[in-house]
């Protein structure tokens, strides 16, 4: 897929099936590794290489060793191996003792031994444990008058202790994905790996980043049913203040109290992929280009029922969140991804109010390049539903009030790359939201219903007059970012732009002295100045219904 310029590509493709091959040790200077090996759905491969042939090792069958001991899920560990022939032959086991230096050198493991692929061999000794086991030790080639001498190695991810003057630089390139449509991309990721250095000689890293994207960029996740899907339908309260009201001016104590909560029911289905460039030793990421997709249902439900007066504002809060298959080169790149839903509300209100409204959306081909590419533009399909709209207030009250609510998927992938040597949480946010200001003024009249009037009242058979103006917005913002530098390739100010609009659900004044150019800095500004929950200043229930 990278080299659709090389005219024997087609030929070579033929004959190459994967990177890894089990069967040849890694003693020349470079190694590769094929990630679906053992990590389920996910595809991906990576390939280390370096001047000095001595940097790179290899204690897997094929380098001649055989592991007596090892922990499969331990990043650090002492593992003991012994030497299934001559420990002294450089094109076998003594490859692992050439040129070992202090900070040691990179190992590949099998991969029944670690939870990594390659780690850091910091020294080796004579193990004090010689035992072998009888079916391990009956297959050994022993020389003449001399027994096998079990080793003890030390493995770790500690690459940065690593000494480049020892080792040389040691370069790595990484490409995978989650999308299970990649699998069939196996072989040409092998081609190019093989064509590497002359695909980097005449085309360039940054190139070959753009390329990956460009792969990417042919996944539709509607062509696949292997991605499990995101389905929540759940309604979350936001607040719930109450208060208790004394009794006065003719009415008796009672309760007041503002409570808004918000219906998610989504549907989605992503996945992720990723291409870099850099050098183990030192540790270091020179190029890197992160790919997500998105497809999703999104219905936000939000209701406000307030009597108490005042301001209420939840900040973001995180609803609902699991984690989504990731990418694993353990202590080299970890992509970790989790789907939440995000929310909040704000309202300030000095009026009986309650407001009901919905937020449809549906995302199609939600593909995000991060950081920006410099050839393919992210972007969005988006499909509004129907925003449904309901507003009553009680019409007895001048009010100042401004309602904003928000839900918000969001896929966060949590990169580690190079055994912490920097660390980042990219995101895509999908921010639907909506907002109403009202404007309305004071001591509406409450009058029968067979006279003339403006507005209907809800659960009496009475009609009131409303004077004031009503305003109603909602929008769709989706956009992706970063919560921290990333080696030198992106930061927080870091940020990419896939859809942002807003739009009128409903604007509507009432009364012959009322303008809606009154209240147009209102409308604009969307500020009201905080102030803590109170009672209102009357119990009157009865509510308008505006809308």
């Amino acid at each position: 897929m990278f080299l659709k310029s090389v005219a024997f590509l087609p030929a070579f493709l033929a004959t190459v099936h994967a990177l890894n091959d089990w069967s040849v040790p890694c003693f020349n200077g470079e190694c590769t590794y094929d990630l679906p090996a053992h990590r389920g759905g996910a595809v991906g491969s990576l390939k280390i290489w370096g001047a000095n042939k001595n940097a790179i090792t290899d204690i897997t069958p094929a380098s001649g060793w055989v592991i007596l001991g090892c922990d499969p899920n331990a990043l650090q560990q002492n593992v003991r191996i012994v030497c299934q022939a001559d420990e002294s032959d450089h094109q076998s086991c003594g490859n692992l003792f050439r040129e070992l230096g202090k900070s040691g050198k990179i190992v590949r493991l099998p991969e029944t031994c670690g939870k990594n692929a390659f780690g850091r061999l910091s020294k080796t000794w004579v193990d004090a444990d010689q035992s072998i086991p009888a079916s391990i030790a009956s297959k050994l080639n022993r020389r003449a008058g001399q027994s096998p001498v079990v080793r003890g190695v030390a493995i770790d991810t500690d690459f940065k202790a690593l000494d480049v003057s020892e080792t040389g630089p040691v370069n790595i390139t990484i490409e995978g994905s989650t999308f299970p449509g990649a699998q069939g991309a196996t072989a040409r990721r092998a081609a190019r790996s093989v064509l590497f250095d002359k695909l980097v000689e005449k085309r360039g890293f940054f190139t070959w980043i753009e390329d990956a994207f460009g792969d990417f960029n042919t996944f539709n996740l509607s062509d696949s049913t292997d991605i499990t899907a995101v389905s929540v339908d759940k309604t979350y309260n936001l607040f719930n203040y109450g208060l208790s009201c004394p009794a006065g001016n003719g009415w008796p104590a009672y309760s007041a109290s503002a409570k808004a909560d918000l219906r998610a029911t989504t549907n989605a289905v992503a996945t992720i992929g990723v291409a870099a460039v850099g050098t183990i030793v030192p540790p270091d990421l020179t190029e890197f280009g992160m790919f997500t997709a998105l497809n999703a249902d999104l219905n936000g439900q939000f209701t406000l029922v307030a009597s108490a007066s005042g301001t209420a504002d939840t900040g973001i809060k995180t609803l609902y969140s699991v984690g989504l298959p990731g990418l694993d080169w353990p202590g080299i790149l970890t992509l970790g991804p989790t789907f939440k839903i995000n929310g909040q509300a704000l309202a300030t209100v000095d009026v009986d109010v309650n407001l009901n409204v919905d937020l449809a959306y549906t995302l199609t081909n939600a593909k995000l390049f991060f950081p920006k590419s410099s050839t393919l533009s992210s972007g969005v399909g988006v499909s509004p539903g129907s925003s449904a709209l309901a507003l009553s207030v009680n019409p007895s009250l001048a009010s100042r009030t401004y309602v904003e609510a928000h839900i918000q998927p969001r896929i966060e992938v949590g990169i580690d790359a190079i055994a912490g040597a920097a660390t980042a949480t990219v995101f895509l946010n999908v921010d639907a939201h909506a907002d109403a200001t009202l404007s309305l003024d004071a001591a509406a009249v409450i009058t029968p219903r067979e006279e003339t009037a403006n507005v209907e009242v809800d659960s009496r058979a009475v009609t009131a007059r409303v004077t004031g103006c009503v305003d109603v917005n909602a929008g769709l913002n989706i956009y992706a970012g970063a919560d921290a530098s990333f080696f030198s390739l992106f930061d927080k100010s870091t940020s990419v732009t896939l859809y942002n609009k807003s739009w009128d659900i409903y604007a509507q004044c009432w009364g012959t002295s009322t303008r809606r150019s009154e209240i147009e800095p209102l409308l604009e500004a969307r500020e009201l100045v905080p102030r803590a929950l109170a009672c209102p200043s009357t119990n009157v229930d009865t509510l308008v219904k505006l809308v």
